[in-house]
């Protein structure tokens, strides 16, 4: 490693409710890292009903210089209290910003350092990834599998106007070359794929050929929760953002996707008139 630096290198995106059984190592993840820079770890912390909380109040008495840690006094939900912490980091004086959400966890201590050390020599790079392994919660079993299959190491825009998130926030660092998270963001069901369009926007993104974290599958996850029909609604809304927000370069892929959700959206309501038609005999 080079000589460390002083000042704030990289700040840590973290949001965090009722994760009581995962918080603690998803924050000694983080605090594991082996660095020759500073980073600290922005936390919010959305007025959980368990004792998330209270764990987080441990870690930060133990390690009051790494945790810069938010305690919402009522539930902002995730959009608002993601942004909250998206624009803490935007605010430090950070030149980089990595993500960790609180159910998720970093499996290499040498992750940070090696991504951004990568960005560190190339300026014309807005992002860095790397591969995610993923695990279900509702499992007897406890298995590790890939999350995404990749086949290159460089990535642009129109890569990330995609039908489904092109790699997994655990994995994300970003130059901070933002100046804010627009509020349209806050809009959409899928922010994290909001988000990497924007950063890709502003320069291509690299993937390391590496596992260096895990994503939790539980069933208290955003998507678990909504209807098929609401989810293609909401994958609708997001494509629509993109074509009032991003070049014309990549509106033909974005009309693709819309008409993939449309016609989904359709065969849902055909299949629901169905069964009223035969369960009422009309």
């Amino acid at each position: 490693m080079n000589k460390f630096e002083s000042s704030l290198t990289v700040a840590i995106w973290m949001v965090t409710y009722n994760h009581e059984a995962y918080i603690k190592q998803a924050i000694e993840s983080v605090l594991m890292q082996k660095t020759n820079f500073n980073y600290k770890l922005f936390i919010g912390e959305d007025c959980s009903t368990d004792k998330t909380a209270e764990i987080c109040k441990q870690l930060k008495k133990r390690y009051p210089d790494k945790i810069y840690l938010i305690l919402n006094q009522k539930n902002l939900g995730p959009s608002k209290n993601a942004k909250q912490i998206y624009d803490l980091c935007l605010k430090s004086d950070a030149k980089y910003i990595a993500m960790l959400e609180g159910d998720d966890y970093w499996t290499d201590p040498l992750k940070l350092q090696k991504q951004i050390d990568f960005l560190k020599k190339n300026d014309s790079f807005s992002g860095s990834f790397h591969n995610t392994m993923s695990t279900n919660e509702s499992d007897v079993n406890t298995s590790f599998v890939p999350w995404r299959v990749y086949n290159k190491e460089v990535y642009n825009l129109d890569d990330t106007i995609s039908k489904i998130a092109l790699f997994h926030t655990s994995s994300f660092v970003f130059r901070k070359n933002v100046e804010f998270i627009p509020d349209w963001v806050l809009k959409v069901q899928s922010g994290d794929m909001a988000l990497f369009a924007i950063i890709a926007s502003k320069g291509s993104l690299h993937r390391i050929d590496e596992y260096m974290s895990v994503y939790r599958k539980n069933e208290k996850g955003i998507t678990n929760h909504i209807t098929k029909k609401a989810y293609h609604k909401s994958r609708i809304v997001l494509q629509l953002h993109f074509k009032e927000n991003f070049n014309v370069s990549v509106h033909q892929k974005i009309d693709d996707i819309i008409r993939f959700h449309t016609l989904e959206l359709n065969k849902l309501s055909n299949s629901t008139y169905k069964k009223l038609k035969n369960l009422f005999k009309f």
